[in-house]
Formats: structure tokens, sequence, C-alpha cells
């Protein structure tokens, strides 16, 4: 009797599992005509992606309807927001032997965007090492010179 309630047990954990792994999500945006947003709907499903969609839809319809009716925000619409993946660019701090000094990285949904990010990183960390300031707080320090960024 014991081995069967581990079983059933065990299977209903599998199935739960399961279940939650194999889960949809779906994000809507209410926004106004020049792309600010307003509010955002997630519509969730078992297996169903376009169900869950259709959920998220329907949620930013009512909340859209409910504005429009109180005389806010005549323009605006519900607009179905698709996965954004992330992209990483890595940028390093170089001295003129080619040592690795430091290493910066910029994340945006673009490459050159997150290339821009880490290299304006790895810039001001240059600027800040070549004017370091000496003991006595002067201007004139040694500094590091001849430092590069590259990618």
């Amino acid at each position: 009797m014991k081995k069967i309630l581990v079983l059933i047990m065990f299977v209903s954990s599998l199935s739960a599992v399961y279940s939650t792994a194999q889960a949809a999500r779906c994000k809507v945006e209410l926004q106004t005509f020049r792309g600010r947003t307003l509010n955002t709907f997630i519509g969730r499903d078992r297996f169903d992606r376009q169900e869950a969609c259709y959920k998220a839809k329907r949620k930013c319809r009512r909340e859209l309807r409910r504005r429009q009716d109180n005389g806010r925000n005549p323009y605006a619409s519900c607009v179905k927001i698709r996965r954004q993946r992330r992209v990483r660019c890595s940028i390093d701090l170089v001295n003129r032997r080619g040592r690795v000094i430091d290493s910066f990285t910029g994340v945006a949904r673009e490459r050159r965007r997150a290339c821009m990010k880490a290299r304006r990183q790895c810039r001001a960390e240059k600027e800040r090492l070549q004017t370091r300031r000496g003991r006595r707080g002067r201007r004139g320090g040694r500094g590091r010179r001849n430092l590069t960024c590259q990618r």
C-alpha cells in the first residue's frame, strides 16, 4: 500500500513539474499613440501561447475601454510585445604591451548599442586612469599612458 501511495505521489509531482515547464506567457502593453507604455498585461496558459496572448489582449482591451469611457487616452492601443533578446558586447582596456587592464560589458537589444555602452565605460575608465592626481591632490600625477579600448 505504501509503495502505491509513493508511486502516485511521484507521478503527480512529475505532472506538476511538466505542466510548469510547459507554461506559456504573453505580454501586451497599453500604449499611447506616441509609444509610451501606460500599463502592461501578462497572459498565462498551461500549454498554448496563443491562448495566453488572447487572455492578455482581453485584459488590455478591458482597461483601454474603461479609460476611453472616462475620456482618457482616446488614441491608445494594445500592442503585443515580442520576446526581446539581449545582446552582450565586451570591450577590453589594454596597455601598450597588450596586457588587459580591465574588461567592460554592455548589454542592449542590438549589438551596436551594446558595444557603444561598453566602449563608453572603457573610455571613462581610460580617462580616469590617465588623469590620475598626484600625492598632494594636484593634477599632473604620472597616470597611465598609451591605453586603448579594444573589442
